[in-house]
């Protein structure tokens, strides 16, 4: 055998051995992956069987009396944490939107049957009572006929200060005396800054701050207001309605309801509005469902400033109709 030829044979054993190498290389790495891969499976599952048995014990150790004093619990909160409560529901501000269902169930749960609450988990009922019903709640709301609203309004030129002129009286709106007034300020596109002042019966000053969004096909008419704390807005118990039903071209007066038409507020720019357009509002109001008969008037207090105000923009107002006449 010539030299040529044992050296093809040494380079072809060469090759043979360096391509079983890779192959044991290349099969090893696969069995390395399948054990990585059985690892983590083994993992998951090991992970999935604590956290289930963690819920077990949690389960077991809460009290079944302890969904029932859930459920007490919130009613009393949906009571304390009312919008209007804090912000005694100047110009439209705060009207609770679960106002019957989830308060009188949740405070009347506990003294019901035991034979009925057996049959109800606690936990479930609590969950329930806190989303469900106030959600169930508002879609039959607006099922109803509700009342007609502005089609658009522009909350840029809607923002500032408003006087309440006259409201659908509440309980517990009874300790603003006079002078209630809300400022808007927004914020962004869907949001606004709502301000609420009063006069209380003792003669001090009450504020409220909230926030108030664009309800979904509002179109700035519809919006959704909320005084509570800012860790209790994502209740749904703390949000409320506030329809602009009626707005006049000047953005000098409007007039906000519920669609339960259980509150209504008129508003004027100025402390005063002429007996005109308070008779307009109302009887708007009354075409819309609203007990107009029960609406009492607000007190103002007419200072020099707001004297000054009040004229300095009547003039302003007398000067737009003659630039739209002029234009007509």
């Amino acid at each position: 055998m010539s030299a040529q030829t044992e050296m093809e044979l040494a380079r072809k054993r060469e090759i043979d051995r360096e391509r079983g190498d890779r192959h044991l290389t290349g099969a090893a790495l696969d069995a390395e992956i399948r054990r990585l891969e059985l690892a983590l499976i083994d993992r998951e599952e090991r992970f999935l069987g604590q956290a289930q048995a963690l819920g077990r014990r949690v389960h077991a150790a809460i009290p079944s009396t302890f969904g029932g004093g859930a459920v007490a619990g919130l009613g009393l909160l949906s009571w304390l944490f009312k919008p209007s409560a804090r912000a005694h529901a100047p110009a439209g501000g705060a009207a609770p939107v679960a106002s019957g269902w989830a308060r009188w169930f949740t405070m009347l749960w506990p003294l019901m049957p035991a034979g009925l609450k057996a049959r109800v988990d606690p936990k479930l009922l609590g969950m329930f009572t806190a989303f469900g019903l106030p959600l169930l709640e508002r879609a039959l709301q607006h099922r109803r006929n509700a009342p007609r609203t502005e089609p658009y309004v522009d909350l840029h030129r809607y923002a500032g200060r408003w006087f309440e002129i006259a409201r659908l009286p509440e309980s517990h709106e009874k300790m603003c005396a006079a002078d209630v007034t809300a400022t808007y300020r927004p914020l962004d596109r869907d949001r606004i800054e709502v301000v609420n002042r009063c006069l209380r019966h003792d003669g001090q000053p009450e504020s409220a701050v909230g926030v108030a969004e664009v309800a979904r096909n509002g179109h700035g008419a519809k919006l959704r207001v909320n005084f509570a704390p800012a860790w209790l807005r994502w209740l749904g118990l703390a949000w409320a309605d506030y329809w602009i039903l009626r707005v006049d071209r000047d953005y000098d007066t409007a007039l906000v309801g519920t669609p339960d038409r259980k509150h209504l507020w008129v508003l004027s720019r100025t402390p005063d509005m002429a007996g005109e357009d308070y008779r307009r509002l109302l009887d708007y109001a009354r075409i819309e469902g609203y007990d107009v008969d029960k609406v009492r008037v607000t007190e103002q207090h007419l200072g020099p400033e707001d004297e000054r105000r009040a004229k300095r923009r009547e003039r302003e107002r007398e000067r737009d109709r003659a630039r739209h006449a002029a234009h007509a």
